[in-house]
């Protein structure tokens, strides 16, 4: 077992705009992060994770979730307590303002995470 306190955890602001609060689990195989969108992220184009799968819980506010085109689908309204699975490989955005817990399989890293337009 394996514990972080909330003043433990590393806050950091990516190049997106995000504001992403983690804790460091280093045992654990499951990746997790709050993370608050002000506006939209990615700033443009699509995120698209090449390696695990995102279940996003949305802890407050509402925001939408806008798909890559070539998907067809519509963009949708996501409010608090709302859940959205987002598979691996799947492209996505989203406008905030919202606040997300990001909860991923396997843990989530930068080298996995892709930008496109």
């Amino acid at each position: 077992m394996e514990y972080t306190s909330f003043s433990e955890q590393q806050v950091s602001t990516n190049d997106q705009g995000a504001v992403i609060r983690e804790p460091s689990l280093e045992s654990s195989p499951i990746g997790d992060a709050e993370i608050y969108i002000e506006n939209r992220y990615p700033k443009e184009g699509f995120a698209l994770n090449t390696a695990c799968d995102i279940l996003a819980i949305i802890l407050e506010q509402r925001g939408r979730v806008l798909y890559h085109p070539d998907t067809g689908k519509e963009p949708i309204t996501v409010s608090r307590g709302g859940k959205l699975y987002i598979p691996q490989g799947e492209a996505y955005a989203f406008e905030g303002p919202v606040k997300l817990e990001y909860v991923s399989f396997p843990p989530w890293t930068p080298d996995q995470a892709k930008h496109i337009q």
